[in-house]
Order: C-alpha cells, then sequence, then structure tokens
C-alpha cells in the first residue's frame, strides 16, 4: 500500500541539502568543509528515512485476530499508536505500533517482533558495538 507524503520529511531534507549545495555558501568551502557539512545533515537524512519507514509501518500495521503469548493467555484489547523510542546508530526514531493489552498482563506489540528490537532502547547496532567495544 503506498501512503501518499510517506518519504514527504526525507525529501524536504534532501531537498534542502541539494539547495545548499548549489548555492553561494558552499562554493567556498573546503573539501573538509564539505565532508564535515554532509556527514551530519547525511546521518540526519538517512535518520528521518528511519522515521518514515517507521511512520509508514505504523500506518499499514493490521490488527491481528488474535494474540496469544507463550502461555497461551490472549489479549482481548488493543491500543494503536503506542510508541516506542529507538536509539539507532542515526540517531533516536520512534516506532508507533498497536499494544495488545489484558488483565493484569504484559503488553504484547507483534511490530516489535516484526522489527526485531531488542527489549531496551538501543537497537542492535549500538548495542553489539557496545559489547565490542567492552570485550575487546
Amino acid at each position: 500500500m503506498q501512503v501518499p507524503g510517506g518519504f514527504a520529511a526525507s525529501l524536504g531534507l534532501f531537498e534542502a541539502i541539494t539547495r545548499d549545495l548549489d548555492g553561494p555558501e558552499t562554493a567556498g568551502m573546503t573539501h573538509a568543509q564539505l565532508e564535515d557539512e554532509l556527514t551530519g545533515r547525511g546521518r540526519e537524512l538517512i535518520r528521518q528515512l528511519y522515521q518514515d519507514h517507521l511512520d509508514l509501518r505504523a500506518v499499514r500495521e493490521v490488527r491481528a485476530a488474535a494474540v496469544v503469548d507463550t502461555d497461551g493467555l490472549e489479549r482481548t484489547r488493543i491500543e494503536r499508536g503506542r510508541a516506542r523510542a529507538i536509539s539507532t546508530i542515526f540517531g533516536k526514531v520512534v516506532a508507533r505500533r498497536f499494544a495488545y493489552r489484558g488483565e493484569k498482563l504484559a503488553d504484547l506489540h507483534p511490530a516489535d517482533a516484526a522489527l526485531n528490537l531488542p527489549a531496551g532502547m538501543h537497537s542492535h547496532g549500538p548495542a553489539d558495538r557496545s559489547r565490542t567495544r567492552a570485550s575487546g
């Protein structure tokens, strides 16, 4: 399913970067200055692409007919748009998804499983790198 304007924020950032690169301020920049400028703005563009993608997934998420945990306990209520912050190698993003709820039961988020999100805030990228640094 195409979502109109699904990557509008990313496209806006890309257009701003190309407009600035075409402008007089960057015409006088050195190689190192251009690298610095593009490193920061490029990382923000990639972070925004990630966020736009997560937003599309949230819009496209379809309610499951039944959500049951490993003990066979069903979640009978649903809350749409539950937000979760994720710290990625590009910066922080927010994943919005369905929360399946049950009386005195922990909420379940199948979209988290589909993304293979870790239990904590940090994506596998930063978490894996910190473990590698600690063991090295």
